[in-house]
């Protein structure tokens, strides 16, 4: 809670009780008439003042969000060259439809009615990172040379089964990237 928050909810508590402690019945009473007056002031004082308060919280999200951008661009981030190094969705997702041609025979299809299958069989391999992390720690398995070696194997197999579940589902790497650049420009404006 911000100290505007708690100067104003001491305000109000001062406001609420303040009707109690005068000492003459007059001086209460003048009070009372006046009370609405008072609470209607603090009221729209606290919307406005709240009211700007957010509108610098979003100028602040909006002034970092340029700062990060500008940043990324700066070092270089988001050269075609770094782009090129990059393990793209499409790229997993041809290496998945190659597995899924070898073993055809031998695996369930690649179609909708099986999607649930491999999102379960990918939250089966998420189970195993994550108890690579609980067993052993986070730092060692991030910093221990084989731990860190099971930890990237496992990620793996959830990515080729989240691939799995794109191929499922034939969602598109555009399509995801519309979807996650949207929820992460909501994200950047929600806290």
């Amino acid at each position: 809670m911000t100290t505007c928050h708690l100067s104003f909810q001491e305000y109000k508590y001062k406001l609420e009780n303040l009707y109690s402690s005068f000492y003459t019945e007059k001086a209460t009473a003048i009070a009372k008439d006046r009370q609405h007056i008072a609470v209607a002031f603090y009221n729209k004082l606290y919307q406005e003042i709240n009211a700007s308060y957010q509108s610098g919280i979003d100028e602040l999200n909006n002034v970092l969000e340029d700062k990060l951008h500008t940043t990324a661009l700066d070092t270089g981030s988001f050269t075609e060259e770094n782009k090129m190094n990059d393990f793209s969705i499409n790229e997993m997702k041809e290496m998945q439809r190659t597995l899924q041609d070898k073993y055809k025979h031998k695996w369930e299809p690649i179609c909708p009615e099986t999607g649930q299958n491999k999102l379960l069989w990918m939250i089966g391999e998420i189970g195993e990172v994550i108890d690579i992390v609980k067993k052993h720690g986070g730092a060692s398995a991030s910093t221990n040379a084989a731990l860190r070696k099971d930890l990237i194997e496992e990620l793996a197999d959830v990515l080729m089964y989240y691939n799995d579940v794109l191929l499922c589902y034939g969602i598109t790497a555009e399509e995801l990237k519309q979807a996650y650049t949207e929820k992460f420009a909501k994200n950047m404006k929600r806290w």
